[in-house]
């Protein structure tokens, strides 16, 4: 069985034209930068949702907006950094005790996804994992770079960029409801960030510094460098660091915030 036969039926009703929305749960860095929440952007279709990352700060920006969790269908994890996916644990805890799904929660992400997020929950929460049977079903699902990947309702791209040693990040394209979006994870700039903007609908890219270089993370004054090969229709900057806060003044560009949402 494929991920796309078998996972999200209760959205397929989601076609072309159909309403989607973007819910910025978390738009910080791994320090929490400004009191920002850890990354997390929510996809809202009629019936179907995914989530861009899942920082560890995620069920509560969804409890503080009233948001219901069961309708989340698919994680699509950019990295394995602690602020990128430590808040699946507590969407487990959720799932467990709180909200029933029958319907499978597809974690999908770069090779070693499943074994990072199920040692996690065991690390965090070790009887619950041991001593009980899980009372919904989890589907884990390794990405296969620059291959088109259905999952539910969407399709997903991903493109590898440049933020770790050792370890695969990704960045992500995704078909949803008739519209596009691009999504950088955390990278150092390279070209593959034009390959990700292009023909999106609304493109969400890191810009963690203004101008200052360190490794892994791009810098606004790289993306304005680049800012005229980025080919799509809404640039979203996110994962801002205290340095780039301060210099928001000098930012003409659209800076995202904890529980900003955008209808596409």
């Amino acid at each position: 069985m494929t991920v796309d036969e078998g996972v999200g039926r209760q959205g397929r009703e989601s076609g072309p034209g159909s309403t989607v929305e973007l819910i910025v749960l978390g738009a910080g860095d791994a320090f929490g930068s400004g009191g920002r929440n850890q990354p997390a952007f929510l996809v809202n279709l009629p019936s179907w949702a995914f989530l861009l990352d899942c920082g560890a700060t995620t069920l509560i920006a969804l409890k503080r907006l009233d948001m219901d969790p069961a309708p989340i269908g698919a994680i699509f994890v950019s990295h394995l950094h602690g602020d990128h996916m430590s808040g699946i644990p507590f969407l487990f805890l959720q799932y467990q005790f709180l909200t029933r799904r029958h319907e499978p929660l597809v974690i999908a992400g770069p090779p070693g996804i499943e074994e990072r997020v199920e040692g996690l929950w065991g690390i965090m929460y070790k009887e619950t994992r041991d001593m009980m049977q899980r009372r919904f079903p989890v589907q884990y699902l390794e990405f296969e770079p620059k291959r088109w990947t259905g999952i539910g309702p969407v399709e997903v791209l991903p493109l590898p960029v440049s933020h770790q040693h050792g370890e695969v990040a990704f960045g992500y394209k995704v078909k949803a409801g008739g519209k596009v979006l691009g999504y950088t994870g955390d990278t150092e700039w390279t070209d593959t960030l034009i390959e990700l903007a292009d023909g999106c609908d609304l493109f969400i890219c890191e810009s963690y510094l203004y101008e200052r270089k360190v490794q892994f993370h791009t810098t606004y004054k790289e993306i304005q460098a680049h800012r005229s090969a980025l080919n799509c229709k809404r640039l979203l900057l996110t994962h801002l660091h205290d340095d780039m806060l301060a210099r928001l003044q000098d930012v003409p560009d659209e800076v995202a915030y904890d529980g900003m949402r955008l209808p596409l």
